[in-house]
C-alpha cells in the first residue's frame, strides 16, 4: 500500500519520541537557545521594554512538537498576569507581536497566569498538552514552572475514565452519523462524519495511555507516537488511502464501504485495549443511552 502523505510528514520530521513528555523536545530544538539570547537582546519591541521583569516567554507550537521546516514558524507565548495584561492592552495596539529571529518569523501572543491555572479544572487537554511540550524561556516569577509541574503530572484514573468516556461515546455518535449519507452517496457530510471519528478515536487512543490529546494539527503526530495510536495508526493510513482515490470511496452501502470497516477495527481496538486497562462499560456498546452523561463527564474531574 502506498502511503499518504500524511505518513511521509511524519516520517520526515520525525518529531521527539515522546513529545508529551517534560521537556522532551527541548534539548532537540535548536531554536531554543537562539531565541533566548534574541530575547535577552536590546531591540525588542517597546511594550516589552515597558514591562520588563513582569513578564515571561514560553516557546510552544510547532518546533516544540518536532515539526521545523520551511513553512513554519516561532510560536511564544507572552505570560502575564490579569492586571499586566491591562497595561499590556494599554500599550499595544494588538495582542500579536510579530518577530523575527536569524531569518524565521515569529509571534508573541499574551496568555495570562489565570487562563493556565484555569486548564486543570476540568481539564482542558489541548492547552495541558501543550504546556508539557512547551519550553520557558524567560521565567522571573516561575509562575509558569509553577503551571507546567502540574501539568507534568501523570493523569489521574478519574481523568482517564472521563476522558475516554467523553471521547468514545463521540467517536460513537460521529460514526452513525455516516451510514445515511453513505447510503445516499451524500461524500461531502460522510467524509465529515469519518474526519471526526478518525479525530475522536486517535484522542481515545492517547486517553488510554494517560496522555493528553493535543490541538487538532498535532493530533495524528502524537497519535503516531503513543503506544495505543501505534494499534489503530494502520486503519488510519489505510482511511486516508482511501479518500485519496476520490469521492466515491464515501459511497455507501455503508455496511460494505471499507472506510466504515477501517472504523469498526479502530473501535474494536480501542474496546480491547479499554478492557486491558479495566474499563469495560455498558457504554463502550450501548453509547447512545449515555451522549448526555458524557459530554459532562470531564466538568466534574480535575487533572
Amino acid at each position: 500500500m502506498q502511503h499518504s502523505p500524511f505518513k511521509r510528514l511524519i516520517d520526515m520530521y520525525s518529531p521527539p519520541t515522546s513529545p508529551w513528555q517534560a521537556g522532551a523536545s527541548s534539548n532537540r530544538n535548536p531554536w531554543v537557545l537562539v531565541a533566548r539570547r534574541y530575547f535577552e537582546s536590546a531591540g525588542l519591541p517597546p511594550v516589552l521594554d515597558s514591562l520588563a521583569g513582569e513578564y515571561g516567554i514560553a516557546l510552544h507550537g510547532s518546533t516544540t512538537h518536532g515539526v521545523d521546516d520551511k513553512v513554519s514558524d516561532l510560536d511564544f507565548w507572552l505570560i502575564l498576569n490579569e492586571s499586566t495584561l491591562e497595561r499590556f492592552d494599554a500599550l499595544s495596539p494588538s495582542r500579536f507581536i510579530d518577530v523575527e529571529i536569524e531569518g524565521k518569523p515569529g509571534h508573541l501572543n499574551p496568555v495570562t497566569i489565570e487562563e493556565f491555572e484555569k486548564a486543570f479544572s476540568p481539564p482542558l487537554f489541548e492547552m495541558i498538552n501543550e504546556l508539557q511540550s512547551a519550553v520557558a524561556l524567560v521565567d522571573p516569577s516561575k509562575a509558569f514552572a509553577r503551571c507546567q509541574e502540574r501539568a507534568y503530572r501523570p493523569m489521574n484514573e478519574s481523568v482517564r475514565r472521563a476522558a475516554f468516556f467523553s471521547c468514545y461515546v463521540e467517536m460513537r455518535a460521529c460514526h452513525k452519523s455516516a451510514d445515511n449519507p453513505m447510503d445516499r452517496h451524500d461524500a461531502w457530510t460522510a467524509l465529515s462524519a469519518v474526519v471526526k471519528t478518525v479525530e475522536y478515536g486517535m484522542k481515545c487512543a492517547l486517553i488510554l495511555d494517560g496522555h493528553p490529546y493535543p490541538y487538532g494539527k498535532w493530533l495524528y503526530v502524537e497519535a503516531h507516537k503513543s503506544p495505543t495510536g501505534q494499534v489503530i495508526i494502520p486503519c488510519v493510513e489505510r482511511i486516508l488511502s482511501l479518500l485519496e482515490g476520490g469521492h466515491h470511496a464515501l459511497m455507501g452501502p455503508e455496511r460494505e464501504n471499507a472506510i466504515s470497516q477501517e472504523l469498526r477495527v479502530i473501535r474494536k481496538n480501542l474496546i480491547e485495549k479499554a478492557n486491558q486497562t479495566g474499563i469495560d462499560e455498558p457504554w463502550l456498546n450501548r453509547w447512545w443511552h449515555f451522549i448526555d452523561e458524557a459530554r459532562g463527564a470531564l466538568e466534574t474531574v480535575a487533572w
